[in-house]
């Protein structure tokens, strides 16, 4: 194991004083000459102190239990499935509506009869008759040319 890799791996120690001697002396002893081991001792002793500096608020008495119990009641009313858990409860209600729609225009398209032309796209084709816009469009769709 290379020296960074080493030092990278006891850093954690080192800072909550935690190491040994030795480790003590070959940290120092490294981050002397290594840039990139100082930045990463620097780095976490920066988060260490941002954590040691952050304000602990204390629970007013039954705030805890309060917030467990209300935690628990959501879990067992079965609001958790899918992933409806952060939905508001508009989307929740709407959310059907897309699948509705597609049913809606299944049905459509299946019940109302098509239209069918006097002949294919094909017969057209080999008939040599210039073809518009519009009479495209007819005959693709199925509608009467």
């Amino acid at each position: 194991m290379n020296a960074c890799a080493r030092v990278r791996k006891l850093l954690s120690r080192y800072i909550d004083k935690e190491a040994r001697e030795r480790e003590v002396a070959f940290i120092e002893m490294h981050v002397a000459g290594c840039f990139s081991c100082q930045k990463e001792l620097r780095e976490i002793s920066c988060v260490k102190e941002v954590l040691l500096k952050k304000e602990r608020r204390a629970l007013s008495e039954g705030e805890l239990a309060r917030r467990l119990l209300r935690q628990i009641l959501y879990q067992k009313s079965g609001r958790e499935d899918f992933s409806m858990v952060g939905m508001g409860y508009l989307a929740r209600r709407l959310i059907f509506l897309p699948a509705i729609a597609i049913a809606l225009s299944a049905a459509f398209l299946i019940l109302i009869p098509q239209q069918t032309s006097r002949y294919s796209w094909e017969e057209h084709v080999l008939s040599g008759a210039p073809t518009t816009t519009a009479m495209a469009l007819g005959l693709i769709l199925g509608t009467r040319v």
